[in-house]
């Protein structure tokens, strides 16, 4: 009998010890409330959709999601890791959201190693390396309202799509590495490919995956500062015509005074037919915002953008910006005003309004596309 309990004793410390070594949590963000947009597309000086409208629920602050992550200690310092994040229809078919028409959605799988002294390898569907150096210059964090260059498309079919977005968010088949922390410095690698395509470079890319290389260097050696540069660079043979070279680049800093955050962000999104050395389009964007508390439980934020875009001989133009080939030259602007009241450490209620617009220049000073939307929301984490 008292062999039968020591070694049951035995086994379940073996087992509590096994299981200490490895963990998996559960982890996910539920967002839904009411948004509306209003598009106007202005051509030749004559409103040709003239205050289209679309309302719904929507997961406007954050997108949605429910995701495992695990960790599992190989000792030595090394672990293996694993993060399924899927996207949440939560809302129903959300119209800011292609994704929320089904329940649940790809929005990263991969697995990897870490090294507290060698660094991380990332194997699967990640978030590109563009996506935290744009996300740590943004004042908003990266929600799903117009009026931002992360979330400025002009809503879907009531408008044009206005995308100032300079990249495809994911990237598949990835391979990432991330080094450890030098000093305050950290490099990120990756390769990998993406099937969306980055703003203005749909009507003249292939919509097949196209190979990704970049990578990005952080910098947060100094209390309460951040810097961030991002580079990515993807080629793709269209109809064996044109070699298709989209280079995406972001600048970001954000830096907390205490009173206030501040933000920054720029961002150079250029399309070139490398074969018949011809420029399909180079937009540039400028984003500035600030976030602040206003007490214990209420923070507000605001952010404007500014830009221009550049396009050579492109039928892309005017499927993209409504404008044709010979007026494919634009001035791009946005803002957004937000607040956010915590219910708790883990819910809080929160309103979003944001504008966002492309004028023509040249040929196109008649041309414009503008919209405008609100979002009121409820969002939980856990």
């Amino acid at each position: 009998m008292k062999k039968s309990l020591l070694a049951l004793a035995a086994m379940s410390a073996f087992a509590g010890a096994a299981q200490a070594q490895s963990s998996v949590s559960v982890y996910g963000i539920l967002d839904t409330g009411f948004s509306a947009a209003k598009a106007t597309t202005t051509k030749d000086g004559v409103a040709v959709n003239n205050n289209a409208t679309q309302t719904g629920a929507e997961s406007s602050q954050t997108t949605s999601r429910l995701g495992f992550r695990g960790v599992e200690d190989l000792g030595g310092g090394t672990s293996a890791l694993f993060v399924l994040e899927m996207g949440l229809g939560a809302s129903g078919t959300g119209f800011g959201d292609a994704q929320a028409a089904t329940m649940f959605t790809n929005r990263v799988s991969y697995i990897g190693l870490s090294d507290k002294s060698k660094g991380t390898v990332h194997l699967g569907r990640q978030y590109q390396s563009l996506h935290a150096v744009i996300g740590a210059g943004s004042a908003g964090g990266q929600n799903n309202v117009v009026g931002a260059v992360y979330s400025s498309s002009l809503i879907g079919t009531a408008g044009s799509i206005s995308q100032t977005r300079p990249y495809a968010v994911n990237i598949d088949n990835a391979i990432t590495y991330v080094t450890p922390n030098m000093s305050g410095l950290t490099l990120e690698i990756q390769t990998g490919q993406t099937r969306s395509n980055t703003a203005g470079a749909t009507a003249t890319s292939s919509t097949t995956a196209a190979t990704e290389t970049g990578g990005s260097l952080r910098y947060t050696a100094v209390k309460n500062l951040f810097v961030g540069y991002a580079y990515s660079e993807k080629g793709t043979v269209v109809a064996d015509t044109s070699n298709v070279k989209i280079i995406a680049q972001a600048l970001s800093a954000n830096y907390d005074f205490g009173i206030a955050q501040g933000f920054f962000l720029a961002t150079n999104t250029k399309v070139d037919d490398i074969k018949n050395n011809v420029n399909f389009s180079d937009m540039r964007q400028y984003e500035f915002g600030v976030k602040a508390p206003i007490s214990k439980t209420i923070g507000a934020f605001a952010s404007l953008y500014t830009g221009n875009i550049k396009s050579g001989s492109n039928t892309a133009v005017q499927t993209t910006y409504n404008f044709t080939a010979a007026q494919a030259h634009a001035d791009t602007t946005g803002f957004q005003l937000g607040a956010q009241y915590d219910l708790s450490k883990r819910t809080n209620l929160y309103g979003i309004y944001g504008q966002a617009s492309i004028k023509g220049k040249s040929a196109a000073t008649n041309d414009k596309l503008a919209s405008n939307q609100y979002a009121l929301g409820l969002r939980h984490t856990f």
